[in-house]
This record gives C-alpha cells, structure tokens and sequence, in this order.
C-alpha cells in the first residue's frame, strides 16, 4: 500500500492492528473510555467496548526502506507509574535509524501524548507524523474543523480525492451525533486529514507532522499533543508532577519534574509559557520559585573528547533548595494565554545537613561574605574560566578535584561562545547540552565544597567579529539591535536580556555552589566612551531585577577593565563585591613597587577600594601577556608572584585571594597548587577578623612587609623580608634573604600572656610555638631568623 503521503518518503506515527500486538497493557481513562498499548507502544482507543481510534504505531517510510513500530526493538521496557505510560524504541529501515520516545499521560477528558523522535541521519524530505485513524462506522459523515477555518465534511462515500485537509495548524476537531474528538498540537505543523478508502482501508486518517521545536537538538522532531474526548482545554493543563527524593537535607536541591500541555512554541519565552512552584516552609512562603525547560544528555568519552548524547525529550522542571529543616509544601503552576493551572500539592522534608551553605553578601561586616550573620567565609581560588572545547566536563572534574585537594573553595567560570554558553545564536533559543554542562559543573563545584562565581557576558562576545556573528541580540541574528552598544540601551533588547536572566536564575540559583553573579566582564571595554551613563543604568536595573529572580539571594556584581575605576558603579546599591583585574606587565624604567612586587600591587588595590566598604576581589591577576607567550610565567617558574598575592590578599582584608589568571598554562603546567594548600592549611579554623579587628601594616621604609590584622587579644600575620620580591628572585635571579634578627610590634593589645604559633607558608605547617607577654599594650614579637618569610597565629593566654 502506498498512499499520496509517501509521494516523499516518509515516516509515520500511524494506528496499527491490536491484532498484531504481543500483549495488552490497559490504562483505564474514565468509565468509557481506554487505551490498550503493546510493550513497543502501538495503541488503539475503546469507548463503551467499541474502537474510537484504531491502528496506532510508528511506520517508517523511506527511499531505504518500510519500518513499522510493531517491529521496532525495545530500547528500554515499557514504564507505568504517575505520569502514565513510556516507551522507547529503535527502528531501522535501511542505513536509518530512528529512536523514539513516547508518553501517554491521563488528564480529563482525555490524554496528553509526547513523541520525542532522534534521526539524525534522516533527510528533511523524510518526515514524521502522529497518526490517528477514524474509523468509517464511527465518522463516516462526521464534520471536521482545522483550527478556526471552515468545517469540511469527512465524506460517506469515498471522496474524489483522497486528500482533504492540509495545511498547518495547531487544532483539529472531528464532530458527529454528538461526538467530538480534538486534537490539539505543538508545535504547529503541517495537518492532513485523508479518505484512506483510496487504499482499500475503512478509516480516515489523521496525520499530524512532527517537525524540530525550539530546544530540540539538531536531527530531533518532537510533538506533544492533547486528544479530548469533547471540548479541548482552553488553557493549560498540568497532566503529572513528578517529586524528588523525599527527604533531603538543608543545602540540597529537591528537583520536581512536571507534565504539562500548554500551546506554546517557545518554552524559553515566559510570556508564551511560565512555570513556577508556590513554596511553603516552616520559616514561611519562600520567594516564588520559577520552574525551566531542559534535557537531559548521556556523557561519554571518545579518545579523550568528551561526547554529549541527547537522552530522551525535553523536561519541565523546578528546583528546590530547603534552608529550613521541616516539611516543606510545594504547588506547582503553569500560566499560558492569559489562564493559570496547578497541580495538586506535594511534600518533601528537609533535614539538617552540614554540607555546602549559601553564600550572602554581609550583614554587618563588610569584609567577607557570610554563609549565615557572623559566619564568615574567606575565599582561596584562581580562574577557570572555560573548559577545553574537546574534553569539556571531564576537565571540568579534574580541574575540581585538583582545585578542592590543594584546600580550594572558590573559582570563577564565564559563559562564552568559546566556552560554556546557554544563550544561543538566536533570541530566545538556549543551548541546553551546554545548560546541561553547566549543570555538571556546579554539582560537581558543589560536591568538592566549591564556590563558582559565574560571569554571565563579556565584552568579546558583544563586540565585532566572531562575537557578533553569534550575538542574538543583534539585528543580523534576529535580534532588535543595529550595533552591539544598543545591548546597553534598546528596550527589546533588556527585554530578551531578562527572560535569559529568568531562565539562568530558575536554573541555576538553587546549587549552593553559585558564589555570585557577574553580570559583565570588563564591561568598561564594552562601549565607548567606558564610562557610559547608560551602562551605568543598565548595571543597576540589570542587577536588581536578577535580585528579585533569585529566591537565594546570591550576591551580584560585574568588572572593569585593567586597573579600570567607577566609584558610581561600586556605589550602587544593587552591587554587593567589588572587584579589580590588575595585571603585571615586565617593568620598564624606574618602576614603582607595585610593578616589581606582587604583593604591593595586590595592597594597593585593595586600599584603592577600601571607601566603599564592601567585600573586595581580585578576581583576575597574572603576568601581563597570552597563554602562548607570557615570559614572565616561564621566567617565574615556582610561583613567587602567585606566593606573595595569595599571602597578601588573605591577610590584607580582601574577601578572598587574589585570583590568577593562567589557570592552565601556569598553575597546572608547573603545578603550583602546593601555594594554595599552604594557605588553606594555615587558615583552617581560623576565627577571621571581624569589624573589631584593626589592619596591620608596616612601613615602607621597614626591612619587613608586615600585613594582617590584630584585635584586642588575637592577630594574624604575614611577615616577610621586604626585597623577597618575584623580579628580584625570578627576573634578576637572587637567592630570598631570611628575615634575620629583627621585631615586631602589635599596638593595643590587651596586657598579659599570648601563645604565639610560627607557621612555615610553604609547607602549610607550624613551626613552633612561643610565648609572649604584652605589657602596657605592646605585644613584641620575634620571627625565626632564618627563613625569608612566615606567618603566625597570636593569642591570648587566659591564665
């Protein structure tokens, strides 16, 4: 048989005979009516005993060959719990192949049917459609309707030709004495309705063509339809809430999954399309939790090239992040065309946990961030900005894992078209393998107890070339912007910009691993001039609504260029860290001290950002140069830069450590992670200074560099002989002179007794300890002589 419908080749989604079925599996709908299946998912549907839709299965048409689903081999079994019924198969027809997967879930008055279909391989010409036949007893002389056109008439005679409806729509409707059966589809597509008596078979034929959606992967098809038993839904309809585990702990993510119809045709616009969950926990209604769409993906490894499959369709889901023990109340919600529907309510219980916390901007502190008030965090971590294009996450968990074994808590990764990047080339289509990566990263961050700032733009991806060729906010792309500037400035432009923030904050809020949002890297070399009043704006309004969208109130801020200043953009409210990049170029001339010591420069950077009293970070520092070429790396092969940044920036009041830059071709190349160990090791346990704490500085003129801080009956120190510096040891290759016979003094200390406890800053471990006496609120103490540097922990004896 071979029918107007196959003049292209084509494969079909058709009703087959339960004749040839192995076995029945009922799913009772209501008291009239049910739908036998077989285990490969060909189905037909009863009513009152009699057939209301028969032969339904997946035939495969093409210039290779004729497939049917009755022979299709079984991916996985068939599956029945609340969402209904799930199937998955292969099928081949010549060097085709076609997998499938297919949903049937009960809702009133009738089914919502999802097919997810992967032929990669499959030409355009050779299309895919959901099938379903009316049989003539039931609608001969029936009217059908396709969307709001004229009725046509289903003829009972056989028509002069067999084709009587095509043209693209999203509903249908088949009415006869009383009886209506709808359809209802999305995406729209291509719809044809035919008399199949012109091959000798008693029904009429449905075919509703699947086609590519937004957020299907290249080589997909999908359809998600609802066929009613009367009138169909006029809004949206939640057909199945899926829960997570339980119970989980404080700290962890509960992920619910839902089943909905609603007739959108981009699941990334909230105006077509918002899902959310109303949640109530013992301290109260939480802020709303908005739901997103995603996909899963099977990670696998090809001679050491990461490889991302697609795994089944396309998933709605919502994120749930408890701070609170206690049972925790969640409704689910979907709002589409102006109606809203709910699910009905579910629990899950939160416990106590002692992993990963949040991170908030301070309370009353300004220096670090706080996983609670008065539980300060420091920060120990370098950049990583983007995993390499051929290993992708695999480098991602060894990166992790080497970062967490050196005592590392934090890092920071972009979002960019080289790189991780979910926003796509055209307005409004996200990358979800790459959502999906983004997710591995941060739950593997989170597992390894680590914190990723995320940088959300650059400007690179903004500006000319390659950037612009893949910028969907620009006209070219179909974006409403003539010139990469009107980013900053076009109202479209802000309104497709926040439907991105709303997706990454639904998505990626809930992991305790995000550390901050950066909106902007460098934002000051993204327009000209670089202090526009406009990006000025854009920052403030761009930062407050992604407030309002993260229901865990992760700190906000963005960047400058190279030792690049905007006191009116650190001021903003809105912003909650200040960051500086600052690198070191190869000195020239009579430099200042800045340019031949690291930690000089990462001093005064800091000092430079003192009056806005907020936590600072250096979150770029290095050699000034490219990972190709960088000649003061090689030159400072053991790290005496990266040493004196990181000691500095611990112990002169930054909320973290300087962050180097050269991630890969410097840190990991010459394995310098034993700096950071060192660190963590000395700061672990350590109560950090608070606002009672006062800095300690010694003077320029002094042989020693002398920073940390001291409060009445405690200090931390870093102490160091003053010409230790990266160009005197790497660049003019001196052997470091030991500190030598010398004192130092604390102020204001309490009088009596302190223990004094000398750590070595390269092993990360203690020295020794001695005991010092303060008398009229002077503590001496005196550093061993003969090492270049050390640290120490002081405080007091209460004997």
């Amino acid at each position: 048989m071979r029918h107007p419908a196959a003049l292209a080749p084509v494969i079909v989604f058709a009703l087959a005979s339960l004749a040839s079925a192995e076995a029945t599996l009922p799913l009772v709908l209501d008291a009239s009516h049910r739908a036998q299946f077989d285990e490969r998912g060909v189905w037909h549907l009863e009513r009152d005993g009699g057939i209301l839709l028969s032969q339904c299965s997946l035939r495969l048409w093409t210039q290779g060959g004729y497939q049917t689903q009755s022979n299709a081999r079984l991916a996985s079994p068939p599956a029945e719990g609340p969402a209904g019924r799930s199937f998955h198969g292969l099928l081949r027809a010549g060097q085709h192949r076609v997998e499938y997967w297919q949903s049937v879930t009960p809702i009133p008055n009738g089914l919502l049917v999802n097919y997810a279909i992967a032929a990669p391989d499959l030409p355009d010409a050779e299309e895919v459609a959901a099938c379903f036949d009316l049989p003539l007893a039931t609608f001969a002389g029936a009217c059908c309707t396709l969307g709001a056109g004229p009725p046509v008439a289903l003829p009972a005679e056989k028509a002069a030709q067999p084709r009587l409806i095509e043209q693209d729509a999203t509903a249908l409707s088949v009415q006869r004495n009383g009886l209506t059966v709808s359809f209802l589809r999305r995406p729209a597509g291509k719809v044809i309705v035919q008399d199949a008596r012109h091959w000798d078979n008693p029904w009429f034929e449905v075919q509703l063509y699947a086609r590519r959606a937004i957020g299907d992967p290249p080589g997909w098809r999908s359809l998600s339809l609802v066929l009613s038993f009367g009138k169909p839904p006029e809004g949206p309809v939640v057909a199945a809430v899926l829960p997570g585990r339980e119970r989980v702990a404080c700290g962890e993510m509960h992920e619910a999954e839902l089943l909905l119809w609603a007739p959108y045709e981009n699941p990334f616009d909230p105006a077509q399309v918002a899902v959310w969950a109303d949640v109530m926990s013992p301290a109260g209604q939480l802020p709303q939790i908005a739901g997103f769409y995603s996909r899963e993906y099977a990670r696998s490894q090809d001679q050491g090239a990461e490889r991302l499959t697609p795994a089944g369709p396309g998933r709605w889901r919502a994120r749930i992040t408890p701070t609170v023990p206690g049972a925790h109340t969640c409704v689910v919600k979907v709002a589409a065309g102006g109606r809203t529907a709910a699910a009905k309510p579910f629990t899950f219980a939160a416990t106590p946990g002692d992993g990963q916390r949040f991170l908030f901007a301070p309370r009353a502190n300004g220096r670090y961030l706080e996983r609670a008030p008065g539980e300060p965090v420091f920060l120990i971590g370098h950049n990583w900005c983007w995993p390499p294009a051929k290993e992708g996450t695999y480098a991602s968990d060894a990166a992790l894992a080497r970062m967490a074994a050196a005592g590392i808590n934090a890092t920071r990764l972009w979002l960019c078209t080289w790189g991780v990047h979910v926003e796509g080339d055209r307005p409004d289509d996200y990358r979800l393998d790459d959502a999906w990566r983004l997710d591995q990263i941060l739950q593997t961050a989170r597992e390894r107890g680590i914190h990723v700032q995320l940088c959300l733009d650059n400007f690179r991806d903004l500006g000319s070339g390659d950037g612009a060729a893949r910028n969907p906010y620009l006209a070219r792309n179909g974006g409403p912007c003539q010139f990469p500037a009107q980013f900053f400035t076009h109202p479209k432009a802000q309104e497709q910009y926040q439907r991105r923030l709303r997706y990454l904050a639904a998505r990626y809020a809930p992991f305790t691993s995000l550390l901050s949002w950066e909106l902007f890297s460098e934002i000051t070399l993204a327009t000209d001039p670089p202090h526009d009043p406009a990006v000025l704006a854009w920052v403030q309004a761009s930062a407050a609504h992604l407030k309002k969208l993260d229901p865990y109130g992760h700190p906000v801020t963005s960047s400058l260029g190279l030792r690049a200043t905007w006191d009116a953009l650190w001021r903003l409210p809105e912003i909650d860290l200040v960051q500086a990049h600052t690198y070191i170029p190869r000195p020239v001339g009579q430099a200042r001290a800045e340019a031949l010591d690291a930690a000089a420069l990462v001093l005064a950077q800091r000092d430079a950002l003192e009056p806005f009293d907020k936590p600072t970070l250096i979150t770029e520092f290095g050699f000034l140069g490219t990972r190709d070429f960088n000649p003061l790396n090689e030159a400072d092969k053991t790290g005496v830069h990266l040493h004196a940044a990181l000691w500095a920036s611990a112990l002169g009041g930054c909320a973290g450590t300087a962050m180097h830059w050269w991630w890969e071709s410097y840190l990991a190349d010459h394995d310098l992670y034993y700096h950071y160990a060192a660190l963590a090791s000395f700061l672990r346990g350590v109560a950090l200074p608070d606002a009672q704490w006062s800095p300690v500085r010694s003077h320029e003129n002094s042989p020693l560099l002398v920073v940390g801080f001291r409060s009445r009956d405690a200090g931390l120190l870093w102490i160091r002989r003053r010409e230790n510096t990266w160009y005197r040891r790497a660049l003019e290759g001196r052997d470091p002179v030991a500190i030598g016979r010398a004192t130092v003094e604390l102020v204001e200390m309490s009088d009596g007794r302190y223990r004094v406890e000398w750590w070595d800053t390269y092993n990360g471990e203690p020295l020794g300890h001695a005991v010092a006496a303060a008398d009229r609120g002077t503590l001496t103490l005196r550093p061993p002589e003969r090492l270049p540097e050390v640290a120490c922990k002081v405080g007091r004896l209460h004997d």
